[in-house]
């Protein structure tokens, strides 16, 4: 196990040292969250404030402990104010969609979902939450829709392979990566699609010769999706 207080103790000396430096000032909010101190933990973020209100981290680790408090909404504005600073951060558009959707702004959620879909078009880790929230919401018929009206719908094709890859459907998931590799635009969209395709290929052949590992390749399908 870490050793918390041995953390504190040299966060709180190089607080000492430099006041001004937020990020020991965000990770020892977050050592008070561990300790069961929530209004310690939203101090050190409001000195943190302080000294660099322009700091997306301050704003992204705070909307993390309102999340964890179940403060959904208030965990989206601070989510919204780290994306406004620094809108390359991907799980800051990701968390910002969660916290959507956990305070029941379904549309904001699923909107937020496919912009930054859009804006990340080489990272799996957006299509993979959408199409968890989707599966929640009992709505995989929605991703296929998506692809009756625009058939070169990348990001509804690269969601639709995950789903199919969590759901162990795989030679569904190989077909659907070898589309998202056909649509791709980029040297990097199309690394990361065969990157996927190739891996599924895999499975798809250890499926066949050891049919009896099937729970056990489910389980690594998931884990990689």
């Amino acid at each position: 196990m870490g050793d918390v207080e041995g953390a504190k103790a040299d966060l709180e000396e190089s607080i000492k040292l430099v006041p001004s430096f937020t990020q020991s000032l965000v990770k020892i909010a977050s050592v008070h969250m561990e300790q069961g101190d929530p209004q310690k933990a939203f101090e050190c973020f409001e000195e943190a404030i302080k000294h660099n209100p322009t700091d997306p981290d301050i704003y992204y680790h705070r909307g993390q402990v309102l999340f964890i408090m179940n403060e959904f909404d208030d965990a989206a504005q601070n989510y919204t104010k780290s994306t406004d600073l620094d809108d390359t951060f991907v799980f800051s558009h990701i968390q910002l969609a969660v916290a959507q959707y956990k305070a029941d702004k379904i549309a904001n959620s699923m909107a937020t979902f496919r912009r930054t879909i859009k804006t990340f078009p080489n990272r799996s880790e957006p299509q993979n939450y959408y199409g968890e929230l989707l599966l929640d919401q009992g709505r995989f018929e929605d991703c296929n829709e998506a692809l009756r009206i625009d058939p070169e719908c990348e990001a509804a094709v690269a969601t639709l392979a995950q789903l199919n890859l969590q759901q162990s459907r795989i030679e569904k998931a190989v077909e659907m990566f070898e589309r998202q590799a056909d649509l791709a635009r980029s040297e990097p969209e199309l690394a990361n699609a065969l990157t996927y395709q190739y891996a599924s290929k895999a499975q798809l052949e250890f499926l066949k010769t050891y049919p009896e590992m099937a729970e056990q390749l489910s389980q690594i399908a998931r884990a990689m999706a």
